[in-house]
């Protein structure tokens, strides 16, 4: 069965340091740039922009730049050398736009969601 992916935002993957590699992922962000030939977009969310494989999605995906897009699917982190830091590519399986949501809403709901998980493994190791 397939996963439904860990929600982050860009920003939480960009401080990652190679140990999100391989992990089924879910992201939301603008969709600011799209290579028809490639199959591959790019997403940004306050500054941060991560490379998202289209393959996938079969043929025509319906994306549009200006979007917001919310995408589920394992993370590629590669590393060439110590000053270039971090590659990174979420290689998609599910793409979804999702104009009209409320970012601010959502990663206060985010937030919230992580808390209450912490709080409940905490009392149940009590």
């Amino acid at each position: 069965m397939a996963q439904s992916g860990r929600p982050l935002l860009l920003d939480e993957i960009a401080e990652g340091t190679g140990e999100l590699h391989g992990s089924c992922l879910r992201v939301v962000g603008r969709l600011t740039r799209h290579d028809l030939r490639t199959h591959i977009c790019e997403i940004t969310h306050r500054g941060v922009t991560l490379q998202v494989d289209l393959r996938l999605l079969g043929d025509s995906p319906n994306v549009r730049i200006g979007s917001l897009f919310m995408f589920i699917g394992e993370l590629e982190e590669s590393r060439k050398n110590e000053e270039e830091g971090f590659t990174r590519i979420l290689r998609a399986r599910v793409g979804s736009p999702v104009d009209g949501l409320d970012m601010q809403l959502y990663e206060h709901s985010l937030f919230e969601m992580r808390n209450f998980v912490k709080e409940t493994l905490a009392t149940k190791g009590s």
